[in-house]
């Protein structure tokens, strides 16, 4: 089997369209009126300007697309080379969104940190869920935009104010956060990481083809295809 079609995978959730509304939320720095979407979106480069400002480490180690940091701003680098920007197809990891130097590493971290049909992102609105965060991003940004509700590109928690979900933004950037081991969320209560892991980084489904064959049965995973 392919690793891609044993490890990853997609969850429709409940299916049901949420109802679109004229509802703004206002900035509280600028005082702008503005829809979920272009909320969030403004939020963050608020904040980002506010960042840095202060010039610290932390921005020269901290991933702009997922938020994890690195050790240092060459390791930021060659993550985002590898992972975020990579014209050439590279051996990543779609959960954790980690790159690896060979197909066989990735095989490696595959067998030791995730279960077949894991998919730890979900949608708190209708609970649909993927292996990959960008497919959840991008399924709120389409199908629950110009509604009453704020997502949380951090650990997708849903808000419906925009000073909790401003407040609690800032505390994802300013107070100490709980990484996820196994995925790209961060949480900023132990709590809630272990409720996380315990609920979400799991077996979901089991891939179809997987399914009804007898205990003990050999499976081998490919990256692709082709030999690399």
């Amino acid at each position: 089997m392919l690793l891609s079609d044993f490890y990853y995978g997609q969850h429709k959730g409940d299916g049901l369209p949420e109802q679109k509304t004229h509802t703004t939320f206002k900035c509280l720095s600028c005082l702008k009126d503005l829809k979920n979407v272009k909320f969030m979106n403004h939020v963050k480069h608020h904040l980002e300007l506010e960042k840095q400002k202060s010039d610290s480490w932390e921005n020269h180690t901290t991933c702009q697309h997922c938020h994890r940091q690195f050790p240092t701003p060459f390791q930021l680098q060659c993550h985002m080379d590898s992972v975020h920007t990579a014209q050439e197809p590279s051996p990543v990891c779609k959960i954790c969104e980690l790159s690896f130097e060979t197909d066989q590493v990735l095989l490696q971290h595959m067998k030791d940190n995730h279960k077949p049909g894991e998919m730890p992102y979900v949608c708190q609105i209708c609970h649909y869920r993927s292996s990959a965060f960008v497919d959840v991003d991008t399924h709120f940004r389409t199908c629950h935009a110009d509604t009453k509700t704020l997502l949380c590109p951090f650990c997708l928690k849903i808000f419906k104010t925009a000073p909790r979900y401003v407040n609690h933004f800032w505390s994802h950037w300013s107070k100490r956060v709980f990484r996820c081991p196994k995925c790209r969320l961060q949480f900023l209560t132990s709590k809630e990481e272990v409720e996380h892991k315990t609920k979400n980084n799991q077996t979901f489904k089991k891939p179809e083809q997987i399914q009804g064959l007898p205990p003990g049965t050999q499976i081998i995973i490919r990256t692709s295809t082709q030999p690399r």
